[in-house]
């Protein structure tokens, strides 16, 4: 510091630290050349502190501005976590084409020996099911359940992604509509039994008749 500096801090009735506090504080309240907006005071931007028996001006524009990114960035985090989850969930739900393309890998290895009949029928029941009213994505994941959330409308059973659940699906109702045929081709046989056995039966008592 000047001489005159020092003259001055002689001449103000308090101390060292008082001094440059008030000196900021004029400054603070002189305006820019040409505006009439008065600045804020330094004191709100700074905090005199002494340290090893020297005066430090301490700025505090950097702390506010820290906190107040601070503020922001949480009450953004606040919305888009939410908004966030949604859209995975949705982002894990499944297209009617990709559904499709799983249908394609997976059902190859499981329609052997089965009649076509009951591979339409298994398709059909997995795309009306998982695509009703005409939807465009799958609608399986229940909130309700953390880790395994996405359960399977046809066994109950329930899994992590919806991709395992068609993977598993597939085969499941390909048996399940095998199963379904081979009951259907079982009765129509054995109602064809019972009508022969019938007509044998009819054609036996006429033969006795006639010879009586």
């Amino acid at each position: 510091m000047t001489a005159e500096e020092w003259k001055q801090i002689d001449a103000f009735d308090g101390t060292v630290a008082a001094y440059l506090r008030h000196l900021m504080q004029n400054q603070a309240k002189v305006s820019r050349p040409g505006t009439k907006a008065e600045h804020k005071p330094l004191q709100q931007d700074n905090t005199l502190i002494e340290q090893n028996g020297q005066l430090i001006v301490k700025s505090n524009l950097y702390k506010d501005k820290r906190q107040s990114s601070e503020k922001r960035l949480g009450s953004l985090n606040k919305v888009t976590l939410s908004e966030r989850a949604e859209n995975l969930t949705t982002a894990n739900e499944l297209e009617y084409r990709q559904v499709e393309k799983l249908w394609h890998d997976v059902s190859p290895a499981h329609t052997k020996d089965h009649p076509p009949e009951v591979i339409d029928d298994a398709k059909k029941s997995l795309f009306q099911t998982l695509f009703p009213n005409n939807a465009t994505r799958t609608m399986l994941h229940n909130p309700k359940l953390k880790a395994r959330p996405y359960v399977c409308p046809f066994t109950g059973k329930k899994y992590g992604s919806v991709e395992n659940l068609v993977r598993a699906a597939i085969p499941w109702l390909i048996r399940w509509h095998r199963g379904v045929y081979q009951r259907r081709i079982d009765l129509e046989q054995r109602k064809m039994e019972e009508l022969r056995d019938k007509q044998l039966d009819e054609l036996i008592n006429t033969r006795r008749k006639k010879r009586s």
